[in-house]
C-alpha cells in the first residue's frame, strides 16, 4: 500500500463544501484503487481582521482543525496571511503552520512515501519546503492560474522553478500547462499530462423523456443557456450577460457565488434582462447535473483555466458547450459538441449561443465525447508515478532548500 499526504488549500471544508471540489474527486477517485492511503493536510488562511474587505477571512474561523470528509483524515492548520502585500511570504508561513501536523503524523504512524501538492503557488512551493524539512518525495499538480498566472510574476515565478526542479514528478491537467511549464525551463522529462476526468456516476445524460421532466421540476423553458463557476472578474459572466442582451430569446442561469454577485446582478438590472437571467448560489453535484441535463447549452467566458471541469461535465451530460479558448478547452472541445469562441466578446459568444440553438447538436454524440474523460487513465497514471518514486527508494536529502 503506498502512503501519500495530498497538500493543498485548494480542498473542500464543513463551510465551504465545493471548494476546491475538483482536488476532493481525483483524490477519491486514485483511492477506490485501493492501492492507495492517504491523508490530507489543507491549511486555511486567517487573518486577525474580520471586517471589510478582510470579511472573507471570517468565513474560514470555524473550520475545524481536524475534519472526517468522505471518510478521508483532513487536518487544517491555520497559516498567517497578509492581503494584497503579504504574498512573498505566503509559501513560508504554510509551511510552518503544517509542518507541526504533518511531524505529528508521523510520530503516530502515518509515515508517509511521497508528498502530493496541488497547485503550484504558494501551495507547491510550500510543499517543496515541507519534502526537503521532511526528507520526502515530492509530486506536484499544475492546474492553471498558478501557472498561467504566477509563473509570470519575477518572484513568484521563481520560485514556482525552483520548486519544480526540486520535485520528482510533475502532473499538469492540461497540454497547455505543459508547454508553458517547458517554456519557463521547467525540464519536460519531469512533465505528464493527466487530465482531469468526470465522476460519470454523478454526471451522465439524461433521455428526452426524463430531461423534459426535469426540465418542468426546474420551470426551465427552450433557449436557456448555463453558466457554472466562482462569480469572478476573470470568470468573464459579465459577457454571457453582455450576449444575452443582444439575444432576447435567450434566458441564462448563473449558478455560483463569489465577490462579483453585486456587479452582475447590477449589470443585468442596467441591461434590463432581469426577466430572463436567474442566480442560483452553489448545488450539490447532483443538483448540478440535473441543470446541466436541462440546459441548452453551457457558456464558459473564462480569461484564464487549466482545465475546466464545467466543460466535461456539461458534456458527459450530453449538453453542447460553447467556451473561449482558454487552457485546455482545445484538447477536449470540438466541432461534434461545442464551439469554441475565440473572440472573447459578448457579441461573439452571442453568436456561438444562437448557431447551436439553430442548428442544434446531437445530445447522445456529446454525451459520447464527454464519456471519453474518465477519470481511469488520470488515476493509473498516478499509481504509476507514486510506485515508481517508492520502488526506485529516492534520495532527496541532498536537494538545496528554498
Amino acid at each position: 500500500m503506498i502512503k501519500t499526504l495530498l497538500f493543498s488549500s485548494l480542498y473542500p471544508n464543513s463551510e465551504k463544501p465545493r471548494h476546491g471540489i475538483f482536488v476532493e474527486t481525483r483524490l477519491r477517485q486514485l483511492l477506490r484503487s485501493e492501492q492507495v492511503e492517504t491523508k490530507v493536510v489543507a491549511p486555511i488562511a486567517s487573518f486577525p481582521v474580520k471586517s471589510g474587505v478582510f470579511k472573507r477571512y471570517a468565513e474560514s474561523d470555524s473550520v475545524p482543525s481536524y475534519e472526517l470528509l468522505n471518510g478521508i483524515d483532513v487536518y487544517h492548520p491555520k497559516f498567517f496571511i497578509l492581503p494584497k502585500i503579504g504574498g512573498a511570504i505566503t509559501p513560508v508561513m504554510m509551511a510552518r503552520a503544517a509542518l507541526p501536523v504533518i511531524k505529528k503524523l508521523i510520530a503516530q504512524g502515518f509515515d508517509f512515501d511521497v508528498i502530493d501538492a496541488h497547485y503550484f503557488y504558494p501551495d507547491g512551493v510550500a510543499a517543496a519546503i515541507l519534502a526537503k524539512k521532511l526528507n520526502k518525495p515530492l509530486v506536484i499538480t499544475a492546474r492553471g492560474t498558478d501557472v498561467n498566472l504566477f509563473a509570470d510574476y519575477k518572484f513568484a515565478g521563481r520560485l514556482i522553478k525552483k520548486a519544480a526542479s526540486q520535485s520528482n514528478s510533475i502532473i499538469t491537467v492540461a497540454d497547455s500547462l505543459r508547454k508553458k511549464l517547458i517554456a519557463k525551463g521547467v525540464s519536460q522529462e519531469k512533465i505528464q499530462v493527466l487530465r482531469n476526468g468526470v465522476d460519470k456516476e454523478v454526471f451522465y445524460p439524461a433521455s428526452q423523456e426524463q430531461r423534459e421532466s426535469l426540465r418542468q421540476q426546474l420551470n426551465i423553458s427552450s433557449n436557456t443557456i448555463l453558466s457554472v463557476g466562482n462569480l469572478t472578474k476573470l470568470k468573464g459572466f459579465n459577457l454571457v450577460l453582455d450576449a444575452v442582451a443582444k439575444q432576447p430569446d435567450i434566458k441564462l442561469i448563473i449558478i455560483g457565488d463569489g465577490e462579483e454577485r453585486q456587479n452582475l446582478q447590477q449589470q443585468v438590472s442596467d441591461l434590463r434582462i432581469s426577466e430572463r437571467v436567474w442566480f442560483i448560489s452553489n448545488l450539490s453535484q447532483q443538483q448540478l447535473r440535473d441543470y446541466y441535463v436541462s440546459a441548452d447549452i453551457l457558456v464558459l467566458a473564462s480569461s484564464r483555466e487549466g482545465m475546466p471541469n464545467v466543460v466535461l461535465e456539461s458534456l458527459a451530460c450530453g449538453t453542447p458547450v460553447v467556451a473561449t479558448n482558454v487552457g485546455g478547452v482545445s484538447e477536449i472541445l470540438s466541432g461534434e459538441c461545442g464551439i469554441i469562441v475565440n473572440d472573447r466578446t459578448g457579441i461573439a459568444l452571442a453568436k456561438a449561443i444562437t448557431t447551436i440553438l439553430n442548428d442544434g447538436m446531437d445530445r447522445e454524440v456529446v454525451a459520447e465525447v464527454g464519456a471519453k474523460n474518465s477519470w481511469e487513465r488520470t488515476t493509473q497514471g498516478q499509481l504509476d508515478i507514486f510506485a515508481s518514486i517508492v520502488s526506485n527508494k529516492i534520495d532527496v536529502s541532498g536537494r538545496s532548500d528554498l
